[in-house]
């Protein structure tokens, strides 16, 4: 955010302007910093790497930038998950209960209901 303004005036005449501006840098750096307090630490580094310096500045410094996904790495992603749960052996009923013991190492373990 920043602002201009001028005036002038006479001994009965005074005339001023002004007007304010949105400074993209700097509310760059306010998201940043509130994404950085609110604790979503990526989501401020996403919003650092916006700008091309800052991005130049954390690869030197060996900080990878997260990049967005396109819409057809997602399809391709879904489509490669929907593949494997296709190709995937099913459970027995059995494995998928909860009622039946557990082995947790050597020791069997009955879970209570």
């Amino acid at each position: 955010m920043g602002s201009t303004s001028m005036g002038a005036a006479a001994l009965a005449f005074g005339l001023s302007f002004g007007t304010t501006y949105t400074d993209d840098n700097c509310m760059m750096l306010k998201n940043a910093r509130e994404l950085w307090n609110m604790g979503f630490r990526g989501a401020a580094i996403a919003r650092m790497c916006m700008d091309e310096r800052n991005r130049q500045a954390l690869d030197a410094t060996g900080v990878t930038c997260p990049t967005l996904v396109s819409e057809r790495e997602k399809r391709d992603a879904a489509e490669a998950s929907l593949r494997e749960k296709r190709d995937a052996p099913e459970a027995s009923p059995r494995e998928n209960s909860l009622s039946g013991a557990v082995s947790l190492g050597a020791q069997p373990v009955r879970l209570a209901r």
